[in-house]
């Protein structure tokens, strides 16, 4: 019967606020997932491979040629069988130039790419296709490889970017201009469905559906520079490279299913009891020798896994999220009782003798003594608090957590009243970015650039703490705020834009606030305002399609006009989020824009897509152009889960069909 109870409460909860159930029907999407899997390739892992062709089966195999010599290999990679050089092809030569590759159309002519343009040979006549200089061709006279497709267009592969030829129409060029990610383009292949895939000199790339996708770094590729790629019977492709043979299969899965292989990432490396946070790789890319590690935000990235734990729990009902909840939720409250201060909250804990990487800063003993907490909390912990602590309280927690909820809440807002709004540290005094009290906001130009946000977030914690513990002082407290103080006209503005700094930091927790502040407050008036402050936000926000702001907008304003973007970012979030070094700054087709990033990095006027950038966080720059730290980091993935289950609680997701990249 308590089951009965406990289900018929959130259905009468979950049509309270607009959401059902009913999980969307989800297409599944080709996943691009990179590698071999347990595969061994011996001599050919890291070698110089030159070329890689596919051979008819049953079954089909792969030749591929090395510096030492020439192997026939299985398409799982399993098989290897070393074989004498075979005699070379006898082609072709044109009158000039030093031939590269051969194609022949339906007609029986041959192509022949030379460093020479390109030639056709048509009844033992050869006719010529020079470089005639820009615009009147072929984009370069150095070509290296030629394709003739079904419809009998002929591509050619050259230094400077690639050519179509149409007879009799004439030449098509495709450059960076027409979003080539790279021009000096190694060798073409076909795919199945219309896919054109072409290696190049810094890495893959493929045309498909009139669109551009780029695969490089070693997330996907062994080395960048592309000698040959082939494309497999199932639609994948085994690409040769200066660094060793790839392979790039596509694996269809549904939004859930990413889902759910980013819950078991967690639970192998990221899960501490409850507490979900990054961790460290002794090697790169190597998983096994993963270190834990405690940051200066693990209070703030078990909020968002807590909340994503939240929303799938009142979507589904499924009993493992509420258990997962129930943990998160128990490691955020701890984070307060463990320290020696009240209503104080610490950035992160460990434990005696647990296996943990700690981050610097101020680590002191733990209430229990049986660890260390880290001091020094910032605004990020708070905003993670009072976001997945709420969200908890209203979708998961019986009436026992409910009560340990209110407590917590209580005592960290007590202590922000007591405070003049602040965090104070274990010193006295208050802690770096945790002050929220008027007179710095209002009266301190010291503090003139975190006015909005601050006040966006003690606005929300006090309407969140009122909202779950009933205690009028913090309305009182709020209200106070709201008229003396003016802070719900200090949010109006509180995104900060060019030629300001961008934080992008401060767009999450922004957002992280909004959501609460605009779930509870009933008040039109001020509901207006905070409105008007969050549509600000989001249409300076836009453009980077981040998945979090668009959902967050979307549920708290009604609208669901604009969420294509944000819905695609879910569907390229690559399945491997160890943090390869992704660079992006050579790019043909990348417009890199005059001003730099907070932290001196190079970005692109337009966002990079998540199968182009290493793993990040809603916290981070989507335009910079070069990321990731050599694969030395895993990220937790919960960046995924929050927005994808927020969708699925607000009906925000529909089928979905296209092909994207996993990682490996």
């Amino acid at each position: 019967m308590p089951h009965l109870l406990l289900f018929l409460a959130c259905a009468l909860l979950l049509a309270a606020t607009g959401a059902g159930l009913a999980a969307p029907a989800e297409s599944s999407i080709a996943h691009p997932v990179s590698g071999w899997g347990n595969a061994d390739l011996g001599s050919l892992k890291d070698a110089p491979v030159k070329s890689v062709e596919l051979l008819p089966g049953p079954p089909p195999r792969l030749r591929v040629k090395w510096d030492k010599g020439s192997a026939l290999v299985s398409l799982d990679g399993r098989e290897i069988v070393e074989e004498a050089p075979a005699p070379p092809h006898s082609h072709p030569a044109p009158p000039k130039g030093i031939p590269k590759a051969w194609a022949a159309d339906a007609a029986g002519n041959t192509w022949v790419a030379s460093d020479e343009g390109l030639w056709r040979l048509t009844a033992g006549m050869w006719a010529h296709y020079p470089w005639e200089g820009v615009g009147t061709g072929l984009p370069d006279g150095d070509v290296r490889d030629v394709k003739v497709d079904d419809q009998g267009h002929v591509w050619a592969a050259t230094a400077k970017g690639l050519a179509l030829f149409i007879p009799p129409k004439g030449w098509e060029t495709f450059t960076g201009a027409d979003g080539l990610p790279v021009e000096d383009v190694t060798c073409i292949a076909f795919g199945p469905k219309g896919e054109r895939w072409f290696g190049t000199a810094q890495g893959l790339v493929c045309l498909r559906e009139g669109r551009w996708e780029y695969y490089a770094g070693r997330r996907w590729l062994p080395n960048d520079r592309v000698n040959a790629v082939v494309v497999t019977p199932e639609g994948g492709v085994v690409v040769a490279t200066a660094g060793g043979l790839g392979r790039i299969q596509f694996q269809p899965l549904t939004l859930e299913q990413k889902a759910q292989h980013i819950e078991e990432v967690i639970r192998l490396r990221h899960w501490r009891g409850g507490y979900v946070s990054s961790c460290t790789l002794q090697r790169p890319g190597d998983l096994s020798s993963f270190i834990y590690q405690a940051s200066d935000n693990d209070g703030l990235w078990t909020a968002i896994y807590l909340g994503a734990e939240c929303f799938r729990y009142a979507a589904t009902g499924a009993p493992e999220a509420k258990r997962l909840a129930d943990e998160s939720a128990r490691a955020l409250l701890e984070l307060e009782s463990c320290t020696t201060l009240e209503g104080f909250p610490a950035r992160a804990r460990v434990f005696t003798g647990e296996r943990v990487d700690k981050s610097s800063g101020e680590w002191h003993p733990t209430r229990d003594g049986k660890g260390e907490w880290k001091g020094d909390t910032s605004s990020d912990e708070l905003d993670g608090h009072y976001f997945g602590l709420a969200l908890y309280y209203d979708l998961v927690a019986g009436e026992t957590e409910k009560r340990q909820v209110r407590q917590t809440l209580t005592r960290i807002t007590d202590h922000l009243l007591r405070n003049d709004f602040a965090l104070i540290d274990v010193d006295g005094k208050p802690t770096r970015w945790a002050v929220h009290g008027p007179k710095a906001l209002n009266d301190d130009p010291a503090w003139v650039e975190e006015k909005g946000l601050n006040s966006l977030e003690i606005l929300a914690h006090l309407r969140t703490a009122h909202h779950v513990t009933g205690e009028p002082r913090y309305l009182e407290a709020y209200n106070t705020l709201v008229t003396k103080h003016h802070y719900a006209l200090n949010t109006l503005r509180q995104k900060r834009d060019w030629p300001d700094e961008i934080n992008h930091s401060d767009d999450e927790l922004a957002f992280l606030a909004y959501f609460p502040l605009l779930r509870y407050e009933t008040d039109p008036d001020l509901r207006a305002l905070y409105l008007a402050s969050l549509e600000r936000s989001w249409r300076i926000l836009q453009p980077q399609a981040s998945t979090l702001f668009d959902f967050i907008y979307a549920a708290s304003t009604g609208r669901r006009d604009m969420l294509g973007p944000g819905v695609r970012v879910l569907e390229e979030t690559p399945l491997d989020l160890v943090t390869w070094t992704m660079s992006n700054s050579h790019r043909a087709d990348l417009k890199q824009d005059p001003r730099f990033g907070r932290f001196g990095e190079k970005q692109c006027t337009t966002p990079v897509p998540p199968r182009e950038r290493a793993a990040q966080k809603w916290n981070s720059n989507p335009y910079q152009m070069d990321t990731g730290n050599g694969g030395l980091e895993e990220d937790d993935g919960a960046f995924y889960l929050l927005p994808y289950w927020m969708g699925r609680y607000y009906g925000l997701l529909g089928s979905s069909a296209i092909p994207v990249p996993a990682g490996r």
